[in-house]
């Protein structure tokens, strides 16, 4: 804990040399950063959520031992931990604030484009330039508009795709009654594919999957669900973190599509996957190379036709809503970092092209923001894995085998989209000379 304070107050100091060198924060991000130190450290110290895990000190820990560990981490909590937050919040008010930078993107700041250039390679391990990206992103949105536009048909909704957005957006059958609605709806879910999990994949998860809820004290600041890893051995199941905060704006309609890639086959099987082969490098079994791994997840999304889900139209749409999601960020982070949007150009773009709420859409820009680059790997790992799978089906015609080629995908964990590439060449060679 006295480690942690002594890094806010190097925080503080590195800060103030950005604010000297004009490479500073944008003052969205830091007014967003001033309401969560704000929440943290605010009020009465001994209503902080620091002071929680005294309630809950195991029954076998007893006296005086008890109150030696209440008193110690009472004194490190009041005398350390909320007196650093509380200066952070000073500083950022008084003096990062006023300095903080009005252009959104890392064009803004000096070097800003060379960084920028560096991220995009790193995050999508490949050499497309920002420009190629944008192009992709671009295509990728007037396809997915397309198959919008005949999933709108199919609905019998005789309006125009941005009334059928709003229609989706506010109308109260697509709105959850309550958490507990919310949660049975994602264990439906899963359980569809965990009944038909065998249909595309030879081995299953050996943790359990399940469902909670973000605390409310972080949830506003967090997505719609993100997934935390169970255990290799199965102990420690995954935990899909579902979020409340603001429930009217969670629509149903988007639970089959979610569950996909934050659980099953998503993030819980592929992480499953390269935990439990223990042949691998520990850094193999639990690394994380992002444009694979979310790459992974948004191609679980679209296998739902494998598990007999978006039978439903407005589900399909709900899948195809997120698909251009990630499409805009191709054009939205490359837009901010590299031709210099506005922030309010950003949130504009992501209002048309999506059913997110500006509530959703200011926060996933602020991400956009303060992550340069991130956003980029999904769409671009995405269309690596569906350009593998084309190549495989088309080299091993009737020979190809789902279960195999997902089996070549996953078995080796996380790694750059260039090795993944390389391996599954490999794999499709071998797999014809099997054939002869």
């Amino acid at each position: 804990m006295l480690g942690f304070t002594r890094w806010l107050d190097q925080a503080i100091l590195n800060m103030r040399e950005g604010i000297k060198q004009g490479v500073t924060q944008p003052r969205p991000v830091i007014e967003r950063m001033i309401s969560q130190v704000d929440s943290i450290a605010g009020g009465d110290p001994d209503a902080s959520l620091f002071m929680l895990p005294l309630k809950t000190i195991p029954d076998g820990i007893v006296e005086p031992e008890r109150s030696r560990i209440a008193n110690s981490y009472r004194a490190a909590v009041m005398g350390e931990l909320i007196p650093a937050y509380r200066r952070l919040g000073v500083f950022l008010k008084t003096e990062y604030l006023p300095n903080a930078r009005k252009g959104a993107g890392l064009a803004g700041i000096p070097g800003g484009k060379d960084v920028y250039l560096h991220l995009v390679r790193s995050n999508t391990t490949t050499n497309f330039s920002p420009d190629e990206i944008l192009d992709i992103g671009l295509s990728e949105l007037k396809r997915v508009d397309g198959e919008m536009e005949k999933t709108r048909k199919d609905s019998g909704f005789s309006g125009s795709l941005k009334a059928y957005r709003e229609f989706l957006k506010t109308d109260a059958r697509f709105k959850f009654k309550d958490e507990a609605a919310m949660r049975a709806e994602f264990t439906r879910v899963r359980d569809v594919v965990l009944q038909q999990l065998d249909k595309a994949f030879s081995a299953r998860p050996k943790a359990q999957l399940n469902f909670r809820f973000h605390e409310p004290f972080v949830a506003p600041d967090r997505p719609a669900a993100e997934y935390a890893p169970g255990s290799g051995d199965g102990r420690r199941p995954g935990t899909v973190f579902l979020n409340s905060f603001d429930l009217p704006s969670r629509p149903t309609y988007t639970s089959e599509v979610l569950q996909l890639h934050e659980g099953v086959p998503g993030h819980h099987l592929q992480t499953q996957y390269a935990a439990s082969n223990r042949t691998l490098p520990r850094f193999r079994r639990f690394g994380h190379e992002t444009a694979y791994t979310e790459g992974w997840a948004l191609y679980a999304e679209s296998l739902g036709a494998e598990f007999e889900l978006y039978s439903d139209p407005y589900q399909k749409f709900g899948a195809l809503s997120f698909d251009a999601w990630r499409a805009s960020r191709l054009v939205v982070d490359i837009g901010l970092h590299w031709l210099n949007w506005p922030r309010e150009t950003a949130i504009d773009f992501l209002m048309r092209h999506t059913t997110l709420s500006r509530g959703e859409a200011e926060e996933e820009v602020d991400r956009y923001i303060a992550i340069p680059g991130q956003a980029l790997a999904y769409k671009i790992g995405e269309r690596s894995i569906l350009d593998l799978k084309a190549r495989a089906k088309s080299a091993l015609g009737e020979k190809f085998d789902l279960k195999r080629f997902h089996d070549a995908i996953l078995k080796d964990g996380a790694m750059p989209l260039s090795i993944l590439d390389a391996k599954v060449e490999r794999w499709i060679a071998d797999e014809k000379n099997s054939m002869l």
